[in-house]
Order: C-alpha cells, then sequence, then structure tokens
C-alpha cells in the first residue's frame, strides 16, 4: 500500500491541474487515453494547418501573378490605343474550345495548360467582336521546366566547399567513400561494404533547397542488379522541430544493368539535410550502386517557343501571329469578319499559364 499525506496530495491535485489547464490547455482530457495520444494529435493537426497556410501563400502567389499578367495585357492595349481585350488565366477552361484543343491536361490549381506527353494544340472559343478586327496584339505568358541537380560532383566527401556526404550507418570491409555515390563517375560505385545491404547515406547543402526528384542508377556490371536497391526512404531534416521528415517511399524493381530510376519527390519544403536510406537488394548479399541525384526543377518564363496563328473568322482562316508585337490582319488572306479564334502549337515542356488579345 502507498500512503500519501493530504497536504501533498492537496499539491500534487494543484500543480496538476495547472500542467492540465495552464500548460497543455483546455481540451487535453478530451477520448484519447492519454497526453502523448493528445499531444500526437495536435501535432497532426498543426501539420494540417501548416499544410492548409502553405496552400494559401501558394494560391495568393498564383493570383498575384495572374494580375500581374493582367496588368501588363493592359498595357499593351493602352500603348496601341485599343478599347477591346480579352485575357484568360486559364484558372478554368471557359474560354478554351476543348473539343479543337488536343494533347493538353489543365492544371486548375495553378491556372495553365500542359503537354500530356507530347506537343500539344490549344485553340480557343470564338470572341465575337463589336467591329471587324483590323489589328491585334497577343501577350502570352509560357513557362518551361528545366531540371538541375541540387549536389554537384563531390570529389570528395567534404568538397565542393560548403557541401558534405557522409554514412550514418554501419560499413564493412572494402566499404567505398561517401561521395562515390555523388561524384558523377560512371568508373566508381559505391557500396557500403562486402556483406552490408543496407545504408543510410546524409548530404548536408550550403543552404536548404527543394527536392522534386531523386534519382538512382546502377553500375554496368552484371552483378550490379542483384546488388541494385530495393526498399528506398528519403527524410529531409526540418531544423524548426529538430528531426528527420519522410518525404518518401519508393520500392525499386526491374532493375538492368546501367539503368537510372526516377521518384517524384511531393514536399512543399526546402532542407538543408537529406538523408538517402536504402534497406534491401535485388537479392544480392552486398548492396552497390553507382549514382544517387537530388534534382530540382526551375521554372523558366519570359520565353516564346510555340507557334502562335490568329483568325478573325471564326478559325476558317488562319494567319500566323508573335506574341508582343502589333499584328494586322492581310485583308487579302483574312476574309473580313468579328469572330476571333486564337490557336497555339506548343512543345511538351512548355506550359501556357495565360494570353491575352487586345484589338482595334
Amino acid at each position: 500500500m502507498d500512503i500519501i499525506s493530504y497536504g501533498i496530495a492537496s499539491k500534487a491535485a494543484k500543480q496538476e491541474q495547472y500542467i492540465r489547464n495552464d500548460v497543455l490547455g483546455i481540451g487535453v482530457e478530451g477520448t484519447h487515453p492519454h497526453v502523448k495520444a493528445r499531444i500526437d494529435n495536435l501535432e497532426k493537426a498543426i501539420q494540417g494547418v501548416v499544410a492548409q497556410a502553405d496552400k494559401l501563400i501558394i494560391n495568393d502567389a498564383i493570383n498575384i501573378m495572374k494580375a500581374h499578367a493582367k496588368l501588363n495585357a493592359v498595357a499593351k492595349s493602352m500603348k496601341y490605343k485599343m478599347h477591346n481585350m480579352i485575357f484568360d488565366d486559364l484558372l478554368d477552361l471557359s474560354g478554351i474550345d476543348t473539343t479543337k484543343s488536343s494533347g493538353y491536361v489543365h492544371d486548375a490549381t495553378n491556372g495553365m495548360l500542359k503537354s500530356a506527353g507530347g506537343n500539344y494544340v490549344i485553340e480557343t472559343k470564338e470572341e465575337i467582336a463589336d467591329t471587324v478586327p483590323s489589328k491585334i496584339v497577343l501577350t502570352v505568358e509560357e513557362q518551361k521546366d528545366s531540371i538541375v541537380s541540387i549536389i554537384p560532383a563531390m570529389t570528395s566527401n567534404t568538397s565542393p566547399t560548403g557541401y558534405s556526404v557522409s554514412i550514418k550507418s554501419s560499413t564493412g570491409q572494402y566499404a567505398t567513400p561517401a561521395y562515390y555515390a555523388f561524384d558523377k563517375n560512371e568508373n566508381n560505385d559505391f557500396m557500403p561494404g562486402n556483406y552490408i545491404t543496407s545504408v543510410t547515406l546524409q548530404i548536408d547543402l550550403p543552404a536548404p533547397e527543394k527536392v522534386d526528384k531523386l534519382t538512382v542508377k546502377i553500375g554496368s556490371a552484371a552483378y550490379s542488379v542483384t546488388c541494385a536497391p530495393t526498399n528506398i526512404v528519403l527524410k529531409g531534416y526540418d531544423s524548426v522541430t529538430g528531426s528527420w521528415t519522410q518525404l518518401g517511399v519508393y520500392s525499386a524493381s526491374g532493375w538492368t544493368a546501367g539503368m537510372k530510376k526516377e521518384f517524384a519527390v511531393n514536399s512543399a519544403k526546402s532542407y538543408a539535410s537529406y538523408q538517402f536510406i536504402v534497406n534491401g537488394t535485388n537479392g544480392g548479399s552486398t548492396l552497390h550502386f553507382n549514382e544517387v541525384d537530388l534534382l530540382k526543377v526551375n521554372n523558366q518564363t519570359g520565353i516564346h517557343e510555340g507557334n502562335y496563328y490568329i483568325s478573325r473568322n471564326n478559325g476558317l482562316v488562319w494567319e500566323p501571329i508573335t506574341p508582343e508585337i502589333l499584328f494586322y490582319f492581310n485583308d487579302n488572306i483574312s476574309p473580313k469578319d468579328n469572330k476571333i479564334r486564337l490557336k497555339a502549337e506548343l512543345p511538351a515542356d512548355v506550359q501556357l499559364l495565360n494570353y491575352a488579345l487586345t484589338w482595334a
């Protein structure tokens, strides 16, 4: 039997009440079996709030960009003393003739049209002008994604300056240096040691970077297939919480000699440290691979790589038009009519963010 005095019990009760009400806050009792479960639930809720905040920030950024594009179109209208304009932010497909457009995917979240796999064609719905247009200006905003590595070719575990790589797990005989996994040299394969089938590699960057893709390449030797990684995890270090955040879990199979596999990383945050973790091989007794890379997508704007055509007779006759340049309809080519359409032929690696037409 435990014996406790009333005074001590009263003091303990007051302390417990203080912790419950003032420290942990109202609602700690709830339906949770213990405080840890409650805290875990609160952390999940906080993550949800953060995710929602990130979404709102992204939406605000998109709205600002769309507003800027619209102002640019208005400026063109004023410059050429035109009083008629249409602007499509592509947040929906209300201005697109989907029956005459092909090969595209609509991204409603970001307000853009992009390729479904190859080159694609977009045609707008007819716009009925008050009068027959004689001149017109096209304003478009395109975006092109370029994939770049966030890790330079490592020449040692700590060079180039500002970058470092290390092995954070057990190694065995004949283990290679960590940088062999990041030196971009096909002649240097990485292995954590004989009869070691798992590894944790850490990459420390000079500044936080967002990762969009992970690639893993194995060597060209026959044994590379059985020694290839099968279960892969990517983590990023959250300096705010002081913990590692899991960014992706991947199952890698179907390897052939010299193959490179690519995995999507769905992360909204940038991290200065990443861990690449492998648990298991494709049947071999020793883990062995050639290269690991972390990639990000850079969005290049201010480009005009699409081909554009304008029609004033509902798409029966088209004339090529160059964005940002005042265009005059050729009366010998285009019959005079007031039904305006725009057609765009876009390469697979270019996205269309918005377009505007201003005419007189």
